[in-house]
């Protein structure tokens, strides 16, 4: 009787262990058909007794292929099965930072995934979003309640994050769903990272603060209105003017909106400037007016301009 028992058991124990390599088999081949984005391979391995949070070299697990595919399909088989939707890969990802279109980043919040989620380099799934050719993805975050006042570990917000990459469209949700004059370490708003005509534009009918100073103590709306001179961005600058921003100020080169604007050639801002009430006489550092800068460069429509307007000369 007991030599029955003892055979019994190693015939259990073979078929258990027969049964463990089966499925670490079927894992193996469920990690490769999810990277590999082949979507029938991996309905037939599911229904196995598979590792659903298995990881591979790259820490990626099989929701993390089929979301990185953008494979809707395959990402909705798995999470089925309820996989660990907060693990992080060897690139710092969640598979949430991970997805790439608004279906995906639905699916994945609705089966769990948590929208605020940091990982251990300070990024989330809106920081990440921020710096993507996607606005679908930051608004599909955002009605999800993702928190758009958050900062990684540079102090710096999705806003300026999008700024700084010059995505227009994603700086225009963000501008519409932040608050857009948050100061970065050095005490900068958006509007001071801004370098994309439309976004300044979008920043200033926003209601931006344009009195506020750096630690460098350079003004915000200064500073951007020089830049839309030197780029010529007229209607940024008209955009400025509406604003009421101050035309007469002195640069840190020594510069008024009105001599830079001569000295980049700028026809039409010059004559919006004058028309704004821009000093006329106005000196640089070398002692130098308006017109003395245009005729010196021979910019001859700018020197007629400014004799139009009652230049000294």
């Amino acid at each position: 009787m007991k030599k029955l028992i003892i055979v019994f058991c190693i015939i259990l124990f073979s078929i258990c262990s027969f049964s463990n390599e089966i499925d670490e088999q079927a894992t193996k081949k469920l990690l490769a058909a999810t990277k590999n984005n082949k979507l029938d391979d991996v309905v037939s391995l599911l229904k196995l007794n598979v590792d659903i949070n298995t990881v591979d070299k790259k820490l990626y697990t099989p929701i993390m292929y089929a979301v990185e595919n953008d494979n809707i399909e395959m990402a909705r088989a798995i999470i089925r099965l309820n996989p660990n939707l907060g693990d992080i890969n060897i690139n710092g990802d969640t598979v949430l930072m991970m997805a790439n279109s608004k279906e995906m980043i639905n699916i994945l919040i609705n089966a769990g995934a948590r929208v605020d989620k940091f990982n251990d380099r300070r990024n989330n799934p809106l920081l990440n979003a921020a710096r993507k050719k996607d606005p679908s993805i930051i608004e599909a975050l955002i009605k999800h309640d993702a928190k758009t006042e958050i900062r990684n570990a540079r102090h710096q917000t999705p806003l300026l994050l999008a700024i700084m990459d010059k995505r227009v469209e994603e700086s225009k949700v963000l501008i519409k769903n932040s608050f857009i004059d948050n100061l970065d370490k050095d005490g900068n708003t958006a509007l001071m990272y801004a370098t994309e005509e439309d976004i300044i534009i979008e920043l200033l009918n926003n209601g931006t603060d344009l009195s506020i100073k750096n630690k460098k103590g350079i003004i915000m709306g200064e500073e951007s209105l020089m830049l839309s001179i030197e780029l010529g961005y007229e209607l940024a600058v008209a955009k400025f003017i509406e604003r009421n921003q101050n035309v007469n100020f002195r640069d840190m080169y020594g510069d008024s909106p009105l001599t830079y604007a001569v000295k980049k050639n700028q026809k039409n801002i010059v004559e919006m400037l004058l028309n704004s009430g821009a000093n006329i006489n106005f000196k640089d550092l070398d002692g130098k007016t308006p017109i003395q800068i245009a005729v010196g460069k021979a910019y001859k429509e700018v020197v007629n301009l400014l004799i139009k307007y009652g230049a000294e000369i």
